[in-house]
């Protein structure tokens, strides 16, 4: 006769003990060593120093070297400055108010200098996505460059037939036009 079939019970609850929350299971945190390491600090570069002034703290507009209000630098191209981190756009000492795309535009063709940026470059700037090249630029977008360069023109007084600050580069894109003046 075969045995008769016995149902298996729950086992208790069993109270484990929490262990403190600031003791680390790992060994203890080593003190700093009181001298510095004796490998080489890597520093970056400076920017180029023609395009750059240094910045001491001001409560007025900068004029040409003259230091900008709120700390930073000034990027200069012939009599235009422009402050990336207050983002002040100069003019001849008079300020220019610029919109958000606007400005971004006119800080790209800056950095770039004479460097030819394309109208899918610029809209990928705008996006914030500068350093990918997989995502599609549509004509809509690239259209909507062109619309932002012309009002960006306007506002600097620049003629595209003449131009003081950005020229264009048929079928390419836009780049700053040389430091010195035509005659």
């Amino acid at each position: 006769m075969a045995p008769a079939y016995v149902e298996p019970q729950p086992a208790a609850p069993v109270y484990v003990e929490p262990q403190p929350v600031d003791a680390p299971p790992y060994a203890e945190p080593q003190p700093y060593p009181a001298e510095p390491p004796a490998y080489p600090v890597v520093v970056p570069a400076a920017p180029p120093a023609q395009a750059i002034v240094p910045v001491y703290p001001s409560q007025e507009l900068a004029r040409p070297g003259m230091p900008a209000p709120g700390g930073g630098y000034w990027i200069t191209h012939r009599d235009l400055q422009l402050n990336p981190e207050t983002r002040i756009v100069l003019i001849g000492g008079q300020q220019v108010e610029l919109t958000r795309t606007e400005f971004d535009l006119l800080a790209t063709l800056l950095e770039s200098k004479r460097r030819v940026r394309s109208k899918a470059d610029l809209t990928l700037v705008l996006r914030g996505e500068s350093y990918v090249t997989s995502y599609y630029v549509g004509e809509a977008d690239k259209r909507a460059v062109e619309a932002h360069m012309t009002n960006l023109r306007r506002k600097l007084g620049d003629n595209p037939s003449n131009p003081r600050y950005i020229e264009t580069v048929r079928g390419v894109g836009y780049r700053l036009t040389t430091e010195l003046l035509a005659p």
